[in-house]
């Protein structure tokens, strides 16, 4: 998109308010002179909301603008709803002497716009079993059919700036994006969000898919994690180039965590949205203490479905039996000697019988200085022993794994 100019601040704020206005729905309140004057005075008498932030006087703009909303709204904060973690509103509607409006977050919004319930176990099983039928899912321009949109990933840009092929480089990244989402790796916080409207609907008249009348919809929120491959694009500066060389880097099973809507019509999923930017990592995990690779493992593990992990899992002794809510699958992790840790987790369902073999190894390299040195980097990491998990991300392809193992089908 080409940039746009502009002659002064001025111009780049009349162009960007009347933008604003002109979104459906959407209505910019001016600021008047009089709420101005009193919002000041808030801020230099230090009357709520005006406040002081590291010692200097703030509060005129959180005053005018509000006197001008509830202006617009007749007086009646009762009538409003504000986006927002900012407790000023409040304060100062106390200390005006008005009830407060109602205030959410963005997390917040949706169970206060519908009925939102924690999901019992279908919806996750339906979202489930409709990512593993996706996946691979291409994100690329032209590789989707249909729309599935995991949000922006400026992580992945930070992530790969701060790496260290990157810092040798001296290189700068002039971009950096997920390509391909490889596999599903685990939900957690599933609900479930319908219009009021509709649930009275289908309480009265339950309909299956195919069913006459009227559709009912649904959303399904999930933090959903991934792997995925990513690719990153970066300049390597030559003294006296003007135009110095790009480069591409290519990435495989990066770690992707997406809070992501499910939108269903009569349980059927119609299409994914995002809620907000995406968190990416690279898989160059390591560990300060052995202890802290187990952590994560336990984390990581959790994100499965319906999984129980032991409490006493950090043991380091004997079987452990790992519990999947509505499953006959038994999965079994078992300790075997090592100089630090390593184990087997085995899976049975049925007739069918995997396993994989994880360790924790100590990279010597890290040590420099001799007898009075130092660990130069984190020393402890993952390795793939046995089975068939990535070496480039052990921790979150364990989760996927079994994931990729088990029944999902209706119950």
């Amino acid at each position: 998109m080409p940039k746009q100019s502009h002659a002064n601040t001025g111009e780049v704020i009349e162009n960007f308010v009347r933008a604003i206005g002109e979104i459906e729905h959407v209505r910019v309140i001016a600021a008047t002179p009089e709420s101005a004057l009193a919002g000041l005075k808030d801020q230099v008498l230090q009357r709520s909301p005006g406040r002081k932030k590291d010692g200097v006087k703030t509060g005129a703009s959180d005053s005018t603008w509000l006197r001008d909303v509830l202006a617009a709204a007749d007086g009646s904060a009762e009538q409003l709803l504000f986006l927002t973690q900012d407790k000023d509103i409040r304060d100062a509607c106390q200390a005006w002497g008005i009830a407060a409006p109602l205030t959410r977050t963005r997390r917040q919004l949706r169970s206060t716009l519908f009925e939102v319930t924690i999901d019992d176990g279908h919806a996750t099983r339906a979202v489930v079993r409709y990512l593993l039928e996706q996946l691979p899912i291409g994100l690329s321009p032209g590789d989707q059919v249909t729309r599935f949109d995991i949000g922006n990933t400026p992580s992945l840009d930070r992530a790969v700036q701060s790496s260290d092929l990157v810092d040798a480089l001296d290189a700068h990244v002039l971009g950096a994006s997920v390509t391909r989402l490889t596999a599903l790796a685990g939900l957690d916080r599933v609900t479930v969000e319908s219009d009021p409207a509709d649930t009275e609907e289908a309480a009265d008249t339950p309909r299956g898919p195919g069913d006459l009348g009227s559709a009912c919809h649904h959303q399904v929120s999930a933090t959903v994690f991934f792997l995925a491959d990513a690719q990153a694009t970066i300049d390597e500066p030559f003294q006296g180039v003007d135009f110095p060389p790009t480069r591409t880097l290519e990435y495989q099973d990066a770690f992707v965590r997406a809070d992501l809507i499910f939108h269903l019509t009569d349980g059927v999923i119609t299409g994914v949205s995002s809620q907000g930017d995406a968190y990416v990592s690279l898989p160059d995990l390591t560990y300060a203490e052995p202890e802290d690779a187990l952590q994560d493992i336990r984390e990581a593990l959790s994100c499965v479905p319906g999984l129980t992990v032991p409490d006493d899992l950090e043991s380091r002794r004997g079987e452990h039996l790992l519990k999947v809510k509505d499953s006959d699958a038994g999965l079994t992790l078992t300790w075997r000697s090592h100089d630090n840790w390593a184990f087997t987790l085995e899976l049975r369902n049925g007739d069918e019988y995997d396993y994989f073999e994880v360790s924790c190894e100590y990279n010597v390299d890290a040590w420099v200085g001799g007898k009075d040195g130092f660990h130069m980097a984190d020393p402890y990491y993952l390795v793939v022993e046995e089975g068939d998990l990535s070496p480039h991300n052990p921790l979150w392809s364990m989760p996927a794994w079994i994931i990729q193992r088990l029944d999902w089908s209706t119950e």
